[in-house]
């Protein structure tokens, strides 16, 4: 049975501009995640100002509602004017067709500057677009705009990979990349969105977060992201160094750019100065990267020369990590030491009194590896992790790792880190 009719009203201005800043809840707190089986009108005709990057997220939110059942219609305002006119320009008045079929893009044309991916074949052949539309500036298209351009896209037709049921046909959702250059003010936005697995939920197969910007955080440092497996087409051989975003994010503060990672309700602020992070009040499901640079100052940067000084960073924060990893870490196979079926609560209560709780006294790390492990009751997770969990306190999401667990088994994991650390809620 379908629900009650619904409508979108767009404000006047739909557009992430504050005072001076960027507030990513004047476009998010419009979308509702939650309608489904119901007809939905998105009305444009009462918004005057609006910015393609927001459009692009609107489309999403569109795709997504149809994900849900429901039937959407956009209801337009004067052709020339306002996010009508916008929509018109980003080739979108097959928005649907652009889920529903496989390899549609939006409208061809030249200069395009909006694209859909769903495949690692698809970035090439956007960048070589955007190479196009963004030498129709007259501008050139500098090598550090290929590269940041290039690791970004790569990481949404990775990470934001996702397929999804719409009316009994299985789609791979798109993820969108848009950009636009403001003449005025001499300067890129881009935006690469998705509707895949969130950052947290992606490093949260090795690591434990308690919010959404620490594991945001996390992911920019060296050789994090892309260094585990999973049964994913996109990670079973370790095609990813974990240095995408790490490089992207570094090369735009030396260029003096912002960049922005939302992913759920968690945002991260890269800028020239500082990595600043916070709670959205309103969530995105999957994430989104949107930049801001001024072309102005970073001309005559040499990408080779951004490149040598960040790899030169990299690698000495990887040996420096590695090295305290390596002193600070208590690595424990469960396989060696408890066997397939990992069962004996006496056991656990040994290993962790002999082991466990001796290195979390010296401020050691706790890695459990479960590779071969068929089974683990509660009972023995329970002896083995409760005790270490309430002393760590909030920090035990970061400092007890749990890698190669079987579902089943990670799920109990998580209950015991629940039961332990009742206020924080959960992972």
């Amino acid at each position: 049975m379908a629900g009650d009719a619904r409508i979108l009203t767009l404000p006047f201005s739909f557009t992430f501009s504050g005072k001076g800043s960027v507030d990513f809840n004047k476009v998010l707190r419009h979308f509702d995640w939650g309608i489904k089986d119901s007809p939905v009108t998105i009305d444009l005709t009462t918004c005057d100002r609006a910015h393609f990057q927001a459009m692009a997220l609107l489309l999403q939110y569109a795709w997504q509602l149809s994900i849900n059942g429901c039937s959407v219609v956009f209801k337009y305002g004067v052709a020339g004017m306002g996010p009508t006119k916008m929509l018109r320009k980003m080739g979108a008045s097959r928005w649907r067709e652009i889920l529903m079929e496989d390899g549609r893009d939006f409208e061809a044309r030249p200069g395009g500057k909006t694209f859909a991916l769903r495949r690692r074949s698809d970035v090439q052949n956007t960048i070589n677009n955007a190479r196009n539309a963004i030498n129709n500036y007259e501008l050139g298209f500098p090598d550090y705009l290929s590269y940041i351009i290039s690791e970004l896209l790569y990481n949404v037709t990775e990470h934001g990979r996702r397929q999804a049921d719409v009316d009994g046909c299985r789609v791979l959702v798109p993820a969108i990349f848009q950009f636009g250059y403001y003449t005025a003010l001499e300067r890129f936005s881009f935006i690469f969105s998705d509707l895949g697995v969130e950052i947290k939920a992606h490093l949260e197969q090795t690591y434990s977060f308690p919010s959404h910007q620490h594991a945001i955080i996390h992911a920019l440092r060296p050789n994090v992201s892309g260094t585990f497996r999973q049964q994913s087409e996109s990670y079973a051989a370790k095609n990813n160094a974990g240095l995408g975003l790490t490089y992207s994010s570094q090369m735009l503060k030396l260029l003096k750019g912002d960049m922005y990672i939302v992913s759920h309700d968690g945002v991260v602020h890269i800028s020239p100065q500082d990595v600043t992070s916070h709670k959205l009040p309103h969530k995105w499901p999957g994430t989104f990267v949107l930049i801001n640079l001024n072309i102005r100052d970073t001309l005559g940067q040499s990408v080779d020369d951004l490149l040598a000084e960040i790899r030169a960073k990299a690698e000495e924060e990887v040996e420096g990590v590695t090295k305290v990893d390596q002193d600070n870490t208590l690595y424990v196979n469960i396989f060696n030491y408890f066997g397939k079926w990992a069962e004996d609560k006496d056991a656990a209560i040994s290993f962790r009194d002999r082991h466990v709780l001796p290195g979390v006294a010296k401020g050691k790390r706790i890695d459990l590896d479960f590779s071969g492990v068929e089974a683990a009751p509660h009972s023995f997770l329970n002896a083995l992790l409760a005790t270490p969990i309430v002393r760590l306190g909030p920090k035990a999401y970061q400092w007890i790792k749990v890698r190669n667990a079987l579902g089943a088994i990670r799920e109990i994991i998580d209950g015991v880190f629940e039961d332990n650390l009742p206020r924080f809620g959960k992972r």
